[in-house]
């Protein structure tokens, strides 16, 4: 008992200690979001201070370049006689270079104070990140440690309350997406093994064609050899007997047909081998089993 009592006037002055530092935080970062405005204000009227000198410099150049491009001829007058001088270097070609100097000097140093301003404004915005992440961290702590400072022997009974029910529906989450997951893989087992039964049936209507072919094609073999006997015997009649008759024209024509459908035979047998021995093989390797086994 003396224990838990201890145990909560420690967390008692927990509290207390990350509140205080909780509202320092707040503090500083109100007070350094007051600076970063006045720093964003600051960079402002540089830069407009920095686009204003442009103007008046620009004028200053171009008058200077106007003074080293004139016509005018000043008269000087030297043992009775007139010289006459150009680009005369007077007090005014001074102001106008102590002008410009001075416009680029002070051009120069407000660019050096905006960029330091630049720098102090991101190293603020660095520390506002930091110290959010560090008024989170606190507020985080704060709650965790009110909540266990409040746990006492009677407030189990809603702990374990609250704790149930946070399973009961995490475990009711995953029961509805397991549901949902099975239902989309049997609707997709189902389009499979009825795609499979075509291909099956398809790859039986193939066989049996073959079937047939190779029997045609044994039937068609005996009477191809009667028909290439009968040319062949025939041939040897003798003299004037030798010759194309009707007979022979129509032994030779069955021949040729024969032939023909050979040919036409043997290609039809070639693709049905391509689409049996070949596509039909790869399919049946398809590994439907495998991948939807319930």
């Amino acid at each position: 008992m003396q224990s838990g009592q201890h145990t909560s006037r420690r967390l008692g002055e927990r509290i207390n200690n990350v509140s205080f530092w909780r509202n320092e935080l707040i503090s500083k970062l109100e007070k350094l979001l007051q600076e970063i405005d006045r720093l964003q204000d600051c960079c402002s009227v540089l830069n407009k201070a920095i686009k204003d000198i442009e103007s008046p410099l620009h004028i200053a150049e171009e008058c200077l370049y106007h003074r080293e491009t004139r016509k005018v001829y000043d008269t000087v007058i030297l043992f009775c006689s007139i010289i006459q001088i150009q680009n005369v270097h007077d007090e005014s070609e001074k102001c106008l270079f102590k002008e410009i100097e001075i416009l680029n000097q002070n051009r120069k140093k407000l660019k050096t104070c905006l960029d330091k301003c630049k720098n102090q404004l991101r190293d603020c915005r660095i520390s506002h990140c930091r110290l959010e992440l560090d008024l989170k961290n606190k507020e985080s702590a704060l709650e965790i440690d009110r909540m266990c400072h409040q746990l006492n022997n009677y407030s189990h009974k809603a702990l374990i309350i609250k704790i149930t029910q946070e399973i009961w529906d995490a475990w009711n989450n995953t029961n509805n997406a397991l549901a949902r997951r099975s239902s989309e893989l049997f609707e997709a087992k189902n389009e499979l093994q009825q795609y499979l039964q075509m291909i099956q049936q398809e790859i039986f209507d193939v066989e049996k064609n073959l079937e047939l072919i190779y029997k045609a094609i044994t039937d068609k073999n005996y009477i191809l050899k009667v028909a290439y006997t009968r040319l062949e015997t025939r041939m040897y009649r003798p003299d004037i007997e030798l010759c194309h008759d009707y007979k022979l024209n129509s032994s030779a024509s069955e021949l040729k047909t024969q032939t023909m459908l050979e040919h036409d035979l043997v290609l039809k047998v070639d693709t049905l081998h391509i689409d049996h021995d070949k596509i039909a093989g790869l399919r049946r390797a398809y590994p439907i089993n495998i991948l939807f086994k319930f």
